[in-house]
């Protein structure tokens, strides 16, 4: 099997235990699971400065629910070839939630860099109400995503660039 077909399954099966996963917790806990996870775009999507990057987000995030009366458990902080991530889980409407997770986006320093979805009951996740903007260009993230307008190594520098920048204010 060549690299890059070995790389696409490592991928998909990763995804699909990250969904059986988010379908167990909600079996288990029968609420809002949040998935916490940054969008790493290219490879590699692990290293120690991403990892960083992830623990230091992940508790301010975890401060930032606390500050808004929000009780929370973490069911699982798991690295796979994805990057790192997170699973909380929140016995609240999934409708308040996903408003404190994008006002956490919007105003974090790097939240751009975040993906923190909200599952309603139903595993569904809740939609942002503002689609993104790219971090190249002022059109929509998903636009620029579909159309390929952007290579990913071009996406890539970027985030490097906001993640060393981040990492250095934080030290």
């Amino acid at each position: 099997m060549s690299d890059q077909l070995e790389i696409q399954k490592q991928i998909l099966d990763a995804k699909e235990n990250r969904w059986l996963k988010q379908k167990q917790y909600l079996t288990e806990f029968g609420s809002v699971i949040i998935s916490f996870k940054l969008n790493i775009p290219h490879w590699p999507k692990i290293s120690d400065e991403i990892l960083s990057v992830f623990n230091l987000t992940l508790n301010d995030f975890e401060k930032y629910l606390v500050k808004n009366k929000m009780s929370y458990k973490i069911l699982a902080k798991d690295k796979t070839v994805l990057g790192p991530e997170a699973f909380f889980h929140i016995n609240e409407q999934p409708s308040k939630i996903k408003e404190l997770t994008v006002a956490f986006e919007e105003n974090f320093d790097i939240g751009r860099l975040l993906d923190i979805d909200v599952l309603n009951n139903d595993g569904i996740p809740l939609e942002r109400a503002v689609k993104r903007s790219c971090l190249l260009c002022v059109d929509i993230a998903i636009n620029c995503m579909r159309s390929g307008k952007h290579t990913s190594k071009e996406i890539r520098a970027v985030f490097d660039k906001i993640i060393v920048s981040f990492s250095s204010n934080k030290k």
